[in-house]
């Protein structure tokens, strides 16, 4: 098949090339530009690209992080701290690139849907059906986004995007550009809504892409059946009341058709002599393409063989007999039978299945699609106690099954929301925490905009870690450090970096002075209201920039360490004035302190370039197991390097 395209490129390019031999430089670099565009690719997503605010302001400053102490929640000081980043979620982005590249197990979004009504802020602007390039425009405010995205999944991470049919189109291009086609996992179904007053078609449906870091991933997905112990009450209940074995039966298909339970399920909608809830597998070969093994299965009372299915049976015979075993044949009300875990009909017409009881199954696959009619909105108002707090939540229990099926077999994981919007992702993680024991970390990150960050995602998590009070005391060390003889000489100046840390707290909070060790320390007596299964722990970090000023007299990298405290807190997710394993000195009196105590070995020790280890120290490092990790270069070469200070 001729490529017409092609052929006008390079008639194109004959052409531009005949003008280069008689134009000048200008002319010749003009050209240059216009066959690199002649050739950049004719098949995908192509969209005029625009420029942010955000990214002009990147181009001249680099992002930093600054911790608001007094937002900082803590439960249990031995287990890992959640972050909520307030700010441009770019900036966010660029600073996780230096602690979570390859380190983010799952990453949630429900991004601006850009409707033609409402739009999506760009730049402090509202976009939206009269901008001509409002898809240029949302489509280069989210590649930016989603190709950091991309290198912070670790090798078996998965990211989940909600969006609706204004944009569903041009995101799916889009992430098979960034994340590749092979790297498609599924477009899951969230069903929302019953139709109300809809005119033409009910639209009660939103859709959530669900995409691999790494191509043609091998994972399963699986959250937990639903409604379990109601599911074997309505049996137990009827076996009280001393129904039959049908009549039970009968109640549970009942239940079953009013809940409108998935089919996942349903299927588990038989009972044995016992009561016990049991659900037919299907033995038929499973591929379309190919056969399975055929062989005679002989009926139990017939005595003659079982229809065989068309491709052939799920299983070699060997396996099948091992299901069969040698066990009694129980003949149940509906004149079928059991045998083992092999279900036989009451003749041999009918094809045989294998079995499953519904106690013996805990998980079930994650569906491609989701009913859940929970209504976000609902659920923020009950939380503060007030209507019109945020448009258009996600409810929890949504993003709660999405989490859950994506690491179910990993409860350690550290899941990103960078679009937190109400914090619904932080909540998912803390409840799914409480369910099951785990140790999930979350990272959010959201701008401001509203103080939507301070009055709605933070009071939100302040809220539910608030919830049903429970009295706990509890002192928190806030300030450590040691006293050097530059604090001596200017008591001024360690004065003001007392009264900063202080100024933090409100006046009710009570806070201890005292110098212990050579090291001055500021307590927190904290009373604090704990629910027994709220378990997290919180640090609020805001997001800010310093000026790149290639200067002779300015040197960068002091301004940076300033701020390295908070991305060693953010990469590791602990509190590092509380932290044994990790150690952050400033300047020589601390590295002397530090290495003068014995007992501190297998550690991390951030030390800032200017201040060396002697001798006889980096032989303490070695064999004390004490990794020395140069700063603020460990996370800001590049930026040391455009500065040549590196």
């Amino acid at each position: 098949m001729t490529n017409l395209s092609q052929q006008k490129r390079n008639r194109m390019m004959g052409f531009l090339e005949f003008i280069k031999k008689t134009a000048d430089d200008e002319q010749t670099k003009a050209v240059n530009e216009i066959e690199t565009f002649l050739i950049e690719k004719r098949y995908g997503l192509i969209w005029e690209e625009h420029e942010e605010q955000v990214d002009l302001i990147m181009k001249n400053n680099i992002p930093i992080f600054s911790e608001i102490e007094s937002k900082k929640l803590t439960y249990d000081l031995n287990e890992p701290f959640n972050f909520l980043l307030e700010g441009d979620n770019l900036h966010s982005l660029y600073l996780l690139q230096k602690t979570h590249k390859s380190k983010v197990d799952v990453i949630y979004i429900d991004p601006p849907y850009n409707t033609r009504k409402d739009g999506f802020t760009y730049d402090d602007v509202k976009v939206d059906d009269n901008d001509g390039f409002r898809h240029s425009k949302w489509l280069s405010f989210m590649s930016r986004r989603l190709v950091i995205a991309k290198e912070l999944l670790t090798p078996e991470g998965v990211i989940l995007i909600s969006v609706d049919e204004n944009e569903f189109a041009t995101l799916k291009l889009l992430m098979d550009e960034i994340f590749g086609e092979k790297s498609f996992i599924e477009c899951l179904i969230w069903n929302k809504r019953v139709p109300k007053n809809d005119k033409g078609i009910g639209n009660i449906h939103e859709y959530i892409l669900m995409y691999s870091k790494t191509p043609n991933l091998k994972r399963t997905f699986m959250v937990d059946k639903e409604k379990m112990d109601e599911i074997i009450d309505v049996v137990r209940r009827a076996r009280e009341e001393g129904k039959s074995v049908a009549e039970a039966e009968k109640d549970l298909k009942e239940f079953y058709k009013i809940n409108k339970f998935p089919r996942a399920i349903t299927l588990y909608n038989n009972l044995d002599n016992d009561y016990r809830i049991f659900g037919k597998i299907n033995m038929s070969w499973p591929n379309g393409n190919t056969e399975g093994p055929r062989y005679d299965v002989i009926h139990l009372i017939t005595k003659k063989p079982v229809k065989i299915p068309d491709r052939g049976w799920r299983w070699i015979e060997q396996t099948f007999l091992d299901k069969l075993g040698n066990q009694d044949v129980d003949k149940l009300h509906n004149g079928s039978y059991l045998c083992g875990d092999i279900w036989f009909a009451k003749d041999e017409n009918t094809q045989t299945s294998s079995i499953n009881y519904l106690e013996d199954i805990d998980k079930m696959l994650l569906s491609s699609i989701i009913s859940l009619k929970s209504d976000g909105g609902m659920e923020i108002e009950k939380i503060f106690g007030e209507k019109n707090i945020f448009s258009y939540p996600k409810p929890t229990k949504l993003i709660e099954r999405l989490i859950s099926a994506a690491t179910y077999d990993n409860k350690d994981a550290v899941v990103l929301d960078f679009f937190a919007g109400s914090a619904t992702t932080g909540h998912a993680v803390v409840n799914l925490n409480n369910n099951d024991q785990g140790n999930r970390r979350f990272i959010l990150a959201t701008n401001n905009e509203g103080r939507i960050a301070e009055d709605v995602a933070y009071q939100r998590l302040l809220k539910i870690f608030r919830t049903n009070d429970k009295h706990k005391i509890e002192n928190e060390v806030i300030f450590r450090k040691t006293i050097t003889l530059t604090d001596i000489k200017k008591p001024d100046l360690f004065q003001k970096k007392i009264d900063n840390i202080v100024s933090e707290f409100s006046d009710n909070e009570r806070l201890i002075h005292e110098v212990k060790d050579g090291e001055y320390l500021i307590t927190k007596t904290k009373v604090t209201n704990k629910h027994e299964n709220t378990l997290f722990n919180l640090k609020y970090f805001k997001t800010d920039h310093i000026p790149k000023i290639y200067d002779q007299d300015i040197v960068i990298s002091d301004d940076l360490l300033v701020h390295i405290k908070e991305l060693v807190e953010l990469e590791y997710g602990i509190d590092l004035v509380n932290e044994d394993r990790i150690r952050l000195v400033v300047d020589e009196a601390d590295l002397d302190t530090l290495f003068s105590v014995e007992s501190i070995k297998d550690i991390q020790l951030f030390v800032p370039s200017f201040v060396l280890l002697s001798g006889e120290q980096e032989e303490l490092a070695i064999n004390r197991n004490i990794k020395v990790i140069s700063i603020p270069e460990y996370y800001f070469a590049e930026e040391l390097r455009e500065a040549g200070e590196l």
